[in-house]
C-alpha cells in the first residue's frame, strides 16, 4: 500500500493488480462507511482514472502519482 498526503486529505493507493490500483480516504470511510474514491488502470504506459463522484469522466496520465495528484472530491459526499 502506498500512503499519499495531498493537501488535507491523506490518501491510500492500494494494488488490485500489477496494472490496477483503488485509491481511498481512510477519514471519509470513517464518516461514510466507504473510503474508495478511485480506481486508476494501467494500459501500454498511460494510467486511466476513474473518480467515483464523476463516473463519466475518464481522465488520462503518464504516471500513478499524476494520476493521483489529480484527485479531487468534497470531503462530504452527502450534500
Amino acid at each position: 500500500m502506498i500512503v499519499i498526503t495531498l493537501e488535507a486529505n491523506q490518501l491510500e493507493v492500494s494494488p488490485l493488480s500489477s496494472s490496477e490500483w483503488i485509491v481511498s480516504d481512510a477519514a471519509l470511510a470513517r464518516t461514510e462507511g466507504v473510503g474508495v474514491v478511485a480506481y486508476v488502470e494501467s494500459r501500454l504506459g498511460v494510467f486511466e482514472l476513474l473518480e467515483l463522484n464523476k463516473p463519466a469522466e475518464r481522465n488520462y496520465f503518464d504516471s500513478l502519482s499524476a494520476a493521483i495528484a489529480s484527485i479531487g472530491y468534497p470531503t462530504s459526499r452527502a450534500a
